[in-house]
């Protein structure tokens, strides 16, 4: 739930497509996050945390108190909802929570590093192995059909094919450790999603002529 569908567009992905597409390609970008920090740090974590608890019969309330527990999810529906309504933060608020965010990158990294570990149990691998071999099997086939099924204009669907390829999300690790899961293993998956990443991501974008 977490370590599969969960993607990195604001640390990893938007450097490549900005250079290469420019910037209406972070546009295109920020809008697929939209779905994909709603489904991962929302639905997904919720979902997961309800299969941590062993003995326990699945409950929606519960459900949806995990679900509300996200800051991430929260932040996303509340700025959905000014979106919606056509509202905005004043000037100063945006210029502090810009310099906040600046942050971001860099912390992902920092945390990346104190919680990489190489050196795994034998077992370990073979999940990791697994984990990635799922999460590339459905990256190809849903991006044939982002490219050849998906009625938008053509810079659109480059994007859509490039994120598919994007590293597992730098949040996975926290969300995987707070549902009682492996956080070594979290941060090997991520750190393998990276150096599949920076080969195929690139290797996307110029075989689609962007």
């Amino acid at each position: 739930m977490i370590n599969i569908g969960f993607y990195n567009i604001g640390n990893f992905t938007v450097p490549y497509l900005s250079g290469f597409m420019g910037a209406q390609a972070v546009v295109y970008a920020s809008m697929f996050d939209i779905g994909n920090a709603l489904a991962a740090m929302g639905i997904g974590f919720a979902w997961a945390m309800s299969l941590a608890r062993e003995g326990t019969r699945f409950s929606a309330t519960r459900f949806l108190k995990d679900l509300l527990k996200s800051p991430v999810f929260d932040t996303y529906v509340v700025m959905l909802v000014l979106r919606f309504l056509d509202l905005s933060f004043p000037d100063p608020v945006i210029a502090f929570t810009s310099t906040a965010g600046a942050a971001n990158t860099f912390l992902s990294m920092l945390m990346l590093g104190i919680a990489l570990e190489i050196r795994l149990e034998r077992r370990s691998y073979g999940i990791a192995l697994k984990y990635l071999v799922v999460r590339y099997a459905l990256a190809v086939p849903f991006a044939i059909g982002a490219w050849y099924l998906v009625p938008l204009d053509e810079p659109i669907r480059v994007v859509l094919c490039t994120l598919l390829f994007a590293p597992l999300g730098g949040m996975a690790p926290v969300l995987t450790s707070y549902v009682g899961g492996d956080l070594r293993l979290s941060n090997f998956i991520l750190s393998a999603s990276v150096v599949v990443g920076v080969v195929a991501m690139p290797t996307v974008l110029v075989l689609l002529g962007a």
